[in-house]
């Protein structure tokens, strides 16, 4: 499975945000994870549908870690996050893929 690079370790989109546009994610972390999202629009259909379902679980994670280190901020909560592994280790059929229809299984064999 190709990998996808997190859009929120790019440096010139950390340049663009940083301050007040950081702030901004900050302030309506939903908002920030729909820009994250973006950084994924190459990928395949499966990883961005998948995507879109985590924002509750990336979220409550990053609130339990906040609680730890209050210094954490959500924008580099998200650039330590490595989506495309976490959905590369999902099996087969919970990453929407079906190999078994391109190869049946044969259920009778005749000489």
């Amino acid at each position: 499975m190709p990998s996808y690079a997190n859009p929120f370790q790019r440096p010139d989109l950390r340049d663009a945000l940083g301050g007040f546009g950081g702030d901004i994610i900050e302030e309506d972390p939903s908002a920030g994870f729909g820009l994250f999202q973006t950084g994924y629009k190459q990928a395949p259909f499966n990883l961005r549908r998948w995507l879109s379902n985590q924002y509750g679980r990336l979220f409550g994670e990053y609130r339990g870690m906040s609680a730890i280190d209050p210094s954490l901020r959500w924008f580099d909560y998200l650039a330590n996050q490595d989506v495309g592994s976490d959905f590369g280790a999902l099996p087969a059929y919970e990453r929407g893929e079906r190999p078994g229809v391109f190869a049946p299984r044969s259920r009778f064999t005749g000489y």
